[in-house]
């Protein structure tokens, strides 16, 4: 479990994205997709890459107070 958190935080690294969004096209349709086996890694970096650069969709307030915490933290 450690191991796939790991994972999946190292894939929000913006220097990987566009590798990524590669990997991400290259899936089988639909008719293939197998959630519950192979793909299931690829679907929660997904997931977790979305959330992590998915802030500037927000309306602007919950935007901006979100950017405000995460730049608290890093200063932190």
């Amino acid at each position: 479990m450690r191991k796939c958190i790991i994972d999946n935080i190292l894939y929000t690294d913006m220097a990987k994205h566009f590798a990524f969004m590669a990997d991400l096209k290259a899936l089988p349709s639909k008719e293939d997709f197998d959630p519950a086996n192979k793909h299931k890694p690829d679907i929660m970096k997904a997931l977790v890459h979305a959330a992590d650069v998915g802030n500037p969709a927000r309306p602007y307030d919950l935007c901006k107070l979100w950017a405000l915490k995460i730049l608290s933290e890093f200063f932190s």
